[in-house]
């Protein structure tokens, strides 16, 4: 069997507890991350206009509750768009109950409508595998998100995912991009860009 890396072994850790989360867990824990979220300063303030969210997949926290807050605030709501070779992402509007397509990974991704540049988005709420209080996210492994966030360093990063999905540390390499805050279903986190990674003490 051949050796997996820290992070494919972390990423396998991760999936496995998901799995085990049922259904109607998954829903309340989504709806009490959606409250913790909504209220950050970035995210509550009042001229706020346009937020990236992304449509879950299985497993992972969902955003309809924050969607629908948003819109209900009148905040324009952009998705991702995966394209094949290109590995920033592409994102678009939609509302609750517009049409989706299936991604080239699986994924549910908007029509390629009215694409809004990345200088418009104000935040980026981001799914992971695993987070940690510096602002570490581990991602899928398609380098997406590091990517696309690079390209946007004016918007706040917003990591989003279960009480389990917080950890010590995670792994990560110097491309990889820091997030701004960490939000799961018991609490909100701003991260802490003054320590340094050396200094912290975690698993992997």
């Amino acid at each position: 069997m051949p050796h997996l890396s820290p992070k494919a072994e972390l990423r396998a850790a991760i999936d496995r507890l998901r799995r085990g989360i049922p259904p109607e867990e998954i829903e309340a824990r989504s709806r009490a991350a959606a409250e913790h979220l909504l209220a950050l300063p970035p995210i509550a303030r009042p001229d706020l206009s346009t937020v990236a969210l992304y449509l879950p997949l299985p497993g992972e926290i969902r955003t309809e509750a924050i969607w629908e807050a948003l819109v209900g605030r009148g905040v324009r709501c952009v998705f991702p768009r995966v394209e094949r070779g290109r590995r920033v992402l592409r994102f678009y509007p939609l509302r609750p109950g517009d049409p989706v397509e299936r991604g080239p990974l699986g994924v549910r991704q908007p029509p390629a409508i009215d694409e809004v540049p990345l200088v418009e988005i104000e935040a980026f709420v981001v799914p992971g595998q695993a987070f940690d209080e510096l602002g570490g996210r581990l991602g899928r492994g398609g380098g997406y998100y590091d990517a696309t966030l690079a390209e946007a360093p004016h918007a706040e990063r917003i990591g989003i995912g279960f009480d389990e999905q917080l950890l010590p540390l995670v792994p990560m390499l110097p491309h990889d991009v820091p997030l701004d805050w960490v939000v799961t279903s018991s609490r909100a986190l701003r991260c802490q860009p003054g320590r340094t990674r050396s200094s912290a003490r975690g698993p992997w």
